[in-house]
């Protein structure tokens, strides 16, 4: 088992921020989680995580967080990110370029949310902000799909 590496725990740290019961609960995951298997591939990188059997599970079990970009030096475009919570627990990490080669050990130049809008009905592009969209009700609203 192998802890975070820096790029790999910033993206967690900013996918599950914020006041959400959810995120709290998937929070509570990360302080004892561990990678167990790094795959690479020319455009990125998935990182295996491994939960305790111990720790609570969260409802829905199945959802993929993604709102966030982070910027790689020598990764033209940044990198997308996605958070997988399979069953409840924490399963994997993917980092995905567009396009380019995955660096061998990425440096993160910067870091930012990306709130959806909605250009024509079924149209949606991302805009970089550096503060996580909330919900009306002042908690974060979940940018959740179910797996």
């Amino acid at each position: 088992m192998h802890t975070l590496r820096d790029h790999e725990r910033l993206a967690v740290e900013m996918l599950l921020a914020g006041d959400h019961e959810v995120l709290a609960k998937l929070r509570d995951q990360t302080a004892h989680a561990t990678a167990s298997k790094r795959t690479y591939s020319t455009a990125g990188e998935y990182v295996d995580l491994t939960v305790p059997a111990q720790a609570e599970l969260i409802s829905p079990a199945d959802l993929i967080l993604q709102d966030i970009e982070l910027v790689f030096e020598g990764v033209k475009d940044g990198a997308a990110i996605l958070l997988y919570i399979e069953g409840g627990r924490l399963s994997f990490i993917e980092f995905a370029t567009y396009g380019v080669e995955w660096p061998t050990n990425p440096k993160v130049l910067g870091a930012h949310y990306l709130r959806e809008i909605q250009t024509q009905p079924g149209t949606y592009v991302y805009e970089p902000v550096r503060v996580r969209d909330h919900a009306p009700n002042g908690r974060v609203a979940l940018p959740l799909r179910a797996g």
